[in-house]
């Protein structure tokens, strides 16, 4: 993968992947069935980096301004692979988020 084309987004409700587009599919080698119903946490790998997300969501969620917070993880995809990544995240509504993935660098470490 050299680069993504679109924006790869999730809308989500703080704690469940509520949406997504075909970009993140692509980005993300996964099924939007697979996906949609998933805890947002699950598409970061690694435990610390996981805990940093779910402490940054709690952050966002009680944040009332439609504010933008970006953040570089690596992020697991359902083939098992990993990518390093920026995700910029908002509120967009009572209880939904918009998270956008850009895609940096496959993770070759494996």
């Amino acid at each position: 993968m050299t680069s993504m084309p679109n924006d790869a987004i999730i809308i989500h409700d703080g704690h469940i992947i509520l949406e997504c587009n075909d970009a993140f599919c692509e980005l993300f080698q996964c099924e939007r069935e697979a996906l949609v119903d998933m805890q947002v946490e699950l598409i970061i790998h690694g435990d610390d980096l996981r805990a940093l997300a779910v402490w940054r969501g709690k952050h966002i969620m009680k944040e009332p301004e439609e504010k933008e917070y970006k953040q570089n993880y690596t992020f697991f995809r359902c083939d098992g692979s990993t990518f390093w990544g920026e995700s910029t995240s908002k509120r967009i509504g009572p209880d939904r988020y918009e998270t956008r993935i850009k895609w940096h660098y496959d993770d070759r470490r494996e």
